[in-house]
């Protein structure tokens, strides 16, 4: 799971990151982003889109995984996905 903090309280910054670093060994990663876009439709206007088409297109490609179409799982979800077409 992906969790994204907004930290407006500069002071808290360190306190926040020092209690991530604590929990490391446990599974947790930080990864710090400069920009984070906002997910929402309403927020993605045209000149919004215009102007950021970039980064909205590789983070929408970042989790995209090229073995996938190759896999015995793709093969099981499109037979799923046609008998379901099938049904309506």
């Amino acid at each position: 799971m992906q969790l994204t903090i907004n930290i407006e309280n500069e002071s808290l910054v360190d306190k926040v990151i020092w209690f991530l670093e604590t929990l490391k060994d446990r599974g947790v990663q930080i990864i710090q982003k400069e920009h984070i876009t906002h997910s929402k439709a309403e927020n993605l206007s045209d000149e919004y889109i215009k102007e950021n088409w970039k980064n909205i297109v590789s983070e929408s490609l970042n989790n995209y995984n090229e073995s996938y179409i190759k896999s015995f799982q793709y093969k099981l979800d499109r037979a799923e996905f046609s008998d379901m077409k099938e049904g309506l």
